[in-house]
């Protein structure tokens, strides 16, 4: 399956220079991403820009009932991954969350889709930040890694 994950323009950068080898979506209900398995292809777009980049994901770490002292131990464990520390905002605003997915992905591979070549039906969810069942192909003369 292919999936369109929406990032901070700062994230992406991370993403593509290596240092940020974990995705993460945390919620209080359970995320779209929840749906990623071992094999499936991430798209990572800017907020409010273009396709930047693709990667396969090589593990996926799903998590339920989160509670205070498990986010601490994730916080731990996938802080390194994710290009973060511990006393990043991004852990506070999370603190009420109750599902956690954790994607680790492989080297990414650089494309760009324009944001006016992708098709509008993968951008009505976009406050998901998260879509399944993306279809690239929406822009037919982009040539894809995978």
């Amino acid at each position: 399956m292919n999936h369109l994950a929406f990032v901070r323009p700062a994230v992406a950068v991370k993403i593509l220079d290596g240092s940020k080898r974990i995705e993460s979506r945390l919620s209080i209900n359970r995320p779209p991403a929840w749906k990623t398995e071992v094999g499936d292809i991430v798209y990572f777009k800017e907020v409010g820009g273009h396709i930047v980049c693709c990667a396969a994901t090589l593990a996926v770490d799903k998590y339920e009932n989160i509670d205070s002292a498990l986010l601490d131990e994730l916080i731990d464990i996938y802080s390194p991954g994710m290009g973060t520390t511990r006393d990043n905002p991004y852990w506070e605003l999370k603190r009420q969350s109750r599902y956690g997915v954790f994607v680790r992905i492989a080297t990414p591979r650089h494309i760009e889709i324009p944001k006016g070549r992708i098709h509008r039906k993968f951008l009505a969810g976009a406050a998901a930040v998260w879509v399944c069942n993306f279809d690239p192909s929406s822009a037919p003369d982009v040539e894809y890694p995978y």
